[in-house]
């Protein structure tokens, strides 16, 4: 775990008044409260990326993606770098003071100013990424506020490379049942406290070099593992977006190095090599991808691309084909044994589509972690291995021959 260097804490203190007075309040449109009927106040975090390798959200882009707020509510806004509480930039309530309209716009345009400043320079002040410890540092924020609406936005592409995800170890080698087993094999864990807060996540898999770009599928993938942590983190009442506007490139003045996480994509067959003929047809879930715990493909082209090489390879062998689905050690026997039979049957069902025959034709089991291929993927201590349980999950294809008719 990266310690931060001593060094003065970039905070803006409740004596400023903030930038993010709603438009109507700006102009003096704002209806006074009746004592009856208090407004509900408002609460936002924003977690911001403030690290190498990553474009960083500047102070106006901040501004432009906040909700309606007004007098009473707080801002708090915590930096992404390698350390487990994040880079503290803003933590103030708005406290309107003027009272004439030209002193109001003057006092809201003064607070614009400074908060902008101080989002446009914070700076990483230690190495590599961890925006899982900046987002629970700042849900804590969040979790102790009286506040009836409470909103955490975060602008970073969520590429961790320190705490309890490295990504520069894992690659894009896993699946989001076994990262989430990881993150939840702690006790105490370290997942942030989500319940009752609405959460919206901009700029996901934004990078900047020397960090690799990451195609679609990348992006899929890092969205449903997001998605899974951030949901399961909270409770009913948690709801989390994805927004697809695009950060400006503006680059981090951080000294400190981030790991570049390594992008690997399957590599295409060399032109005109075809898949061996009737021989076992391995088709890991790196490329046929499935959504947590379900038989949903995650990548349905890519699935499919896969589904036309097995078909390729067993296009004159006769005899019938079975489809097998393969799991790691993650979850409970009987939910492997469903998970493995689920997606058996639905690649059975993609194949069969591809060949245009029945799929009634083609044999589909789930047989879990019980396969002779199967590496061992837990430590020593018991912790599943991302790295070695991605090579457990698989779905198979073999060919054999028809039983005689008499």
């Amino acid at each position: 775990m990266s310690t931060r260097p001593t060094g003065r804490r970039r905070l803006l203190t409740a004596a400023v008044v903030l930038a993010v007075i709603s438009p109507l309040v700006a102009c003096g449109k704002h209806e006074p409260a009746k004592a009856e009927q208090l407004p509900m106040t408002s609460d936002v975090a924003v977690v911001v990326s403030v690290h190498r390798n990553a474009p960083k959200m500047s102070g106006q882009q901040v501004l432009k993606v906040l909700p309606e707020l007004t007098n009473g509510d707080r801002l708090t806004a915590v930096g992404v770098d390698g350390t487990v509480d994040g880079l503290p930039i803003v933590d103030g309530k708005i406290i309107g003071t003027a009272k004439s309209g030209p002193d109001r716009l003057d006092a809201i345009s003064d607070a614009k100013s400074e908060f902008v400043t101080k989002i446009d320079g914070a700076a990483a002040e230690a190495a590599e990424s961890d925006p899982l410890a900046a987002i629970a540092v700042a849900a804590r924020q969040l979790k102790g506020s009286p506040a009836t609406k409470k909103l955490l936005i975060i602008a970073d592409p969520l590429l961790p490379t320190a705490g309890d995800l490295q990504f520069q170890r894992l690659g894009f080698d896993w699946t989001t049942e076994d990262i989430w087993e990881r993150l939840n094999s702690h006790k105490p864990t370290n997942l942030p406290d989500l319940r009752d807060i609405h959460v919206v996540v901009l700029g996901l898999g934004a990078t900047t070099s020397p960090q690799q770009a990451l195609d679609e599928g990348r992006k899929k993938q890092l969205e449903d593992l997001w998605r899974t942590i951030l949901i399961r983190s909270g409770d009913k009442r948690t709801t989390v977006d994805f927004a697809s506007a695009v950060l400006a490139a503006v680059p981090s003045t951080s000294q400190f190095e981030v790991s570049v996480v390594p992008v690997k994509r399957p590599e295409p067959p060399p032109p005109g090599r075809k898949p061996q003929p009737c021989k076992e047809q391995v088709i890991p879930e790196t490329v046929v991808q499935f959504k947590p715990d379900t038989a949903e493909f995650l990548a349905p082209p890519q699935a499919r691309a896969a589904a036309e090489r097995v078909a390729e390879a067993f296009e004159n062998c006769p005899g019938r084909l079975t489809v097998t689905g393969t799991t790691s050690s993650w979850g409970t026997e009987a939910g492997r044994k469903r998970v493995s039979t689920d997606r058996a049957e639905s690649f059975r069902s993609l194949l069969a589509e591809v060949l245009n025959v029945s799929p009634a034709s083609i044999v589909a089991v789930g047989v879990g972690k019980h396969f002779g291929a199967f590496v061992n993927d837990r430590s020593r201590t018991g912790e599943l291995i991302p790295e070695l349980a991605i090579r457990n999950r698989t779905v198979r294809v073999t060919v054999a021959p028809l039983p005689p008719t008499h």
